[in-house]
């Protein structure tokens, strides 16, 4: 296990899950959306500090002007693809480790990697999200 992964856990462990119960018994219904965009804010700052510049090819494809998919190691001499969904509960995008994985994914089984970003909730209700990976 990497020590990026052993910090993310122990973070994780530590303060974002108190982070996440403090902060949804203190949402006052009708106003989740300023609990969503504290805990975004806060993911990346997260993922600023916990990623580093990615080495690998990444290409990236648009859809109506948005950035919809990531190629990772996107070279022609690789046979497999692997489609990588990323978590984040439909709600928070965290694009530097999603790519620093994906990136490492693609080194150890031999296959380029295509990430998804989809359409977030609250903004994009259901089924938005599940139609961007389809």
């Amino acid at each position: 296990m990497s020590w990026q992964v052993k910090v993310l856990n122990g973070t994780s462990r530590v303060i974002v899950k108190p982070f996440v119960k403090r902060s949804a018994a203190k949402t006052v219904p009708g106003n989740e959306q300023a609990t969503i965009d504290k805990l975004r804010r806060w993911v990346v700052r997260l993922d600023k500090f916990l990623t580093r510049k990615h080495t690998s090819t990444v290409s990236v494809e648009s859809v109506e002007g948005q950035p919809s998919y990531l190629w990772i190691n996107n070279q022609p001499d690789i046979k497999r693809t692997i489609l990588y969904l990323h978590g984040g509960g439909m709600i928070i995008h965290v694009p530097g480790m999603y790519k620093q994985w994906a990136q490492r994914l693609g080194a150890a089984a031999n296959a380029r990697v295509l990430l998804v970003d989809y359409r977030l909730a609250p903004e994009y209700p259901y089924p938005a999200s599940n139609e961007d990976c389809l």
